[in-house]
């Protein structure tokens, strides 16, 4: 039985497509830790997609190929965000365990994603300030984010330590969001402290951590 192989042509062919894909997904990449930074600095009302093209070193024509407006692009940002969590939140969902175990095991999963990604917090809320319909309108029609605030509420809502199994949106968003956002947003400002207090920042973050289990426990019961 005779075994035909790819000619020299079609392995080069291959081989350019594969580099052509790693190349797309670098140059994306750079895109999205640029416009970060620039929807960051100045929200996406005041940025441009000029000034993000700028930061990421590409064309502006290059950008468009990827992204066609700066809202495309946002969106995409934090799509990423409930591409990175939801799959966790449904992990811990299926651990077996007391609801202790999964409150602390939500907490940690947290920790460890904002200290990898310490840039989301902030650019979450700066925008929420700027343009607070346009982030509820993007999470009340992304069938991402509210798959996620689904698992995240039936995680938390479902557990002996709280019987109605249901939590409304608000104090979801406000209580459990804030407990681990806040040291993120107020970084500035608790670096002078820890300063003061002699403090490393990750000693600081493992107390608050702590401290976040007991008052999620004690506020779920």
């Amino acid at each position: 039985m005779s075994v035909s192989f790819p000619t020299f042509d079609a392995r080069v062919k291959q081989d350019g497509q594969l580099n052509g894909m790693l190349e797309n997904q670098e140059t994306e990449h750079k895109i999205i830790c640029a416009a970060k930074q620039v929807f960051i600095e100045k929200g996406l009302d005041g940025a441009k997609m000029s000034d993000i093209a700028e930061r990421a070193g590409i064309s502006r024509t290059a950008l468009n190929y990827y992204y066609r407006t700066k809202e495309n692009l946002f969106y995409a940002i934090i799509e990423q965000v409930f591409d990175l969590l939801l799959p966790r939140v449904e992990n811990i969902s299926s651990l077996k365990g007391d609801a202790a175990a999964k409150v602390d095991a939500v907490v940690e999963m947290y920790d460890n994603m904002l200290r990898q990604n310490e840039y989301m917090p902030r650019f979450v809320f700066v925008e929420i300030q700027r343009n607070p319909q346009l982030m509820y309108d993007f999470i009340e029609q992304s069938d991402k984010a509210q798959a996620y605030l689904k698992a995240l509420s039936l995680l938390l809502g479902t557990t002996p330590l709280r019987t109605t199994g249901h939590y409304p949106k608000t104090h979801l968003i406000t209580v459990f969001f804030g407990l681990q956002f806040v040291p993120y947003l107020l970084e500035p400002l608790l670096a002078l402290y820890r300063d003061t207090d002699c403090m490393e920042r990750d000693t600081f973050l493992d107390e608050h951590k702590a401290i976040v289990k007991k008052l999620l426990k004690a506020y779920f019961e």
